[in-house]
């Protein structure tokens, strides 16, 4: 793991654990870079969520079509 890798899993536990006074002595862009990799971890599942669906989608589709021929 990385020196970046490693203060960024810190971040993130500190930030998951909710630990407003560490927040608090957190730089600015500290911070919005801690919230903006959240928000890219969300992205990331919405992502995955969509590619399953796709996927069953897919799945359900050459069933069908094998069915029918």
């Amino acid at each position: 793991m990385s020196p970046v890798e490693a203060e960024a899993e810190v971040i993130r536990s500190r930030l998951r654990a909710g630990s407003k006074t560490f927040v608090k002595c957190m730089s600015t862009s500290q911070v919005s870079g801690a919230l903006k990799y959240q928000e890219a971890l969300v992205e990331k599942r919405n992502l995955r969520v969509k590619i399953m669906k796709h996927e069953q989608q897919l799945f359900k589709l050459r069933n069908e079509s094998l069915r029918l021929e």
